[in-house]
């Protein structure tokens, strides 16, 4: 049987070594580089196409590919042909829904068991798409709390203008992140500030804060 290539792309070393520990021990899998920043990856990939890439969602102050949404839709129309498995701190069903509309094949939540990424990874080489346990159940719930069904409410593309204002990015420098306009990130920021029902900067920072909005 041919081993499936992968590539494995995370900010933090301590994660990379643990996706690589783990799936060193399947005879079936060959890990062929790891990196560490977005730039890093396409470089890798320019030199040597692997079967799958296990990459982290959030790797920030990237000049070159940024991260996130942009980051991940820039990696499938460069290399359509490679297979995409995405690990990510961030849970909310928005985020998860829009990698997959992007063409993602896997998304594993770093707040589960490691070894989910092993099951992904297999279902991902047989063209199976794998979902994070749970999730297609909390895509069905019709009712929560009214501060979940707040989040809910924002866009995709509100939720990442947000998570990058809690990173601590300007208006302005979300906008050439996300290479839109200052005045449409400006109007998204807006709108999901009253889809949230917060009046200011702070009270944004504060509500991001107590319900883990970018840290589950």
């Amino acid at each position: 049987m041919q081993k499936i290539r992968v590539i494995i792309a995370d900010d933090h070393p301590l994660m990379v070594m643990g996706v690589k520990d783990l799936l060193a021990k399947d005879a079936n899998i060959s890990v062929e580089a790891e990196v560490f920043t977005p730039t890093e990856l396409f470089n890798q990939l320019e030199k040597s196409l692997p079967d799958v890439v296990i990459t982290d969602y959030t790797m920030p102050d990237d000049e070159c590919y940024g991260d996130g949404i942009k980051f991940i839709q820039l990696l499938l129309r460069r290399f359509p042909e490679v297979k995409l498995i995405v690990l990510t701190m961030l849970s909310n069903p928005l985020i998860i829904s829009s990698l997959y509309e992007a063409g993602v094949q896997a998304v594993v939540l770093k707040k589960h068991n490691l070894n989910e990424i092993n099951r992904a990874l297999h279902m991902t080489s047989m063209g199976i798409q794998y979902y994070p346990p749970g999730f297609q159940k909390e895509m069905r719930s019709e009712h929560g709390s009214a501060v979940q069904e707040r989040i809910k409410n924002l866009s995709p593309k509100e939720f990442e203008v947000l998570r990058l204002f809690y990173q601590g990015k300007t208006v302005g420098e979300i906008a050439e992140h996300l290479n839109r306009s200052i005045k449409t990130v400006s109007t998204q920021k807006t709108t999901a500030m009253r889809k949230l029902d917060v009046k200011n900067n702070q009270d944004l920072i504060t509500f991001c804060m107590e319900h883990g909005l970018f840290q589950h």
